[in-house]
Formats: C-alpha cells, structure tokens, sequence
C-alpha cells in the first residue's frame, strides 16, 4: 500500500504531535547554535582574561587554567539547550491562541516512513481515493495562522494574520536533486536543491 499527505486544518488531538514537530525542529539547529556561540569572540575574551586572572591573581596551575575551555563549554551547551526548550515552549503556547492550524498527515502503513519516490498530495477538499486497509497516520509537517497584532495593539482585522510554527519533520523534508553536466554526458554531478536556485548550479 502507497503512502499519500493530506494537508488538513489541524484538530484539538494533533496539539501533542504538533508540539513534538516544532521542538524537534528547533532542536535541529543545536548543534549549530552551540557551535557559533562557543565561538563567538566575546566567549573567547572571557575564557582567555579568567584564565590569565586565575594564573596572575590566584597563583592557578595552567592545566587548571586550561579546565576553563571546557567549563565554558559546557555552558555554553547548557545554555543553548535551555533557550531552544523555552522557544519550542512558547511556539506551542502561541498555537493556542492561532486563527487556525494546517497540518500535513501522511497515511499510510504501519511502518510509516518517507519513501524514495514522490507522494501524491490532498487537500481536505479535494476527493482523496478510497483506502482498502488499515491506515496508520501521523503528522509530518505543521503551520500556525494567527491574527496580526502591532505591539502594544489590539488584534487589527480577521483578513490580517502571519505564520509562524512552521514545521516538517526531517524525514519528509525533500530537497530534492538534479544532474548538473560537466563533461558533456560523460561526468555529472548531483547536487542538492536546498530551496533557491544556485546561480551557476
């Protein structure tokens, strides 16, 4: 049996598994703030001046003062882990408050994973065909509509809304890939669609 999406507005019930999507996303990108923000100058600074105040003032033993690297280190971590928890937390309480919710559910088997090729795509409108089996579905992707509000304002007008709490899980993310030619047919490259056109790709 195939596997299709269905985008469909979202129901009280996803509220857990819309959750889970968002934190999983932001989650995605520790790695990378934990990188940029251990080595940010001002990280540096301060591990290199408490080093050099412990060794002068304090009379530290270099291996003692080489120990504030990985301390800093750690909380760095610890406090990247901290604020991408309080972010996912808030998105989630903001969809509380949204005009509506989309959702994407991919129906399918019981091992419900991505497959290789292309998956046909519904609205909830549109006349999805007839299912012979027993439908295992999960929610893959997510996105929050909710009324525009100007700081400090009340909510302006039920036509004006933005996004926010935009989602896929990582393993329905298709970036897609195509051939670029070097030498005639003879050598081709794959590359990566990641979203925007590559100038010279």
């Amino acid at each position: 049996m195939s596997c299709e999406i269905i985008i469909r507005r979202a129901r009280e019930g996803d509220a857990v598994q819309r959750a889970e999507l968002i934190q999983m996303g932001l989650l995605s990108y520790q790695w990378d703030s934990f990188i940029y923000f251990l080595f940010q100058e001002l990280t540096l600074e301060c591990v290199l001046l408490g080093s050099a105040v412990l060794f002068i003032f304090c009379g530290a033993a270099p291996a003692g003062c080489a120990l504030l690297l990985p301390a800093a280190a750690a909380l760095v971590a610890a406090a990247v882990a901290v604020a991408h928890r309080a972010l996912a937390s808030a998105h989630a309480q903001r969809m509380r408050g949204e005009m509506f919710g989309l959702v994407a559910e991919a129906r399918g088997p019981l091992r419900l994973g991505a497959p290789p090729g292309p998956v046909p795509i519904y609205t909830e409108l549109q006349h999805c065909p007839p299912t012979q089996h027993d439908v295992h579905s999960k929610v893959v992707g997510t996105l929050s509509v909710s009324a525009y509000r100007a700081p400090g304002e009340l909510a302006l007008d039920h036509e004006v809304g933005w996004l926010h709490a935009l989602a896929v899980h990582t393993q329905w993310q298709c970036r897609g890939t195509y051939d670029r030619r070097l030498v005639g047919a003879a050598l081709t490259l794959q590359l990566a669609r990641l979203g925007l056109d590559l100038p010279h790709a």
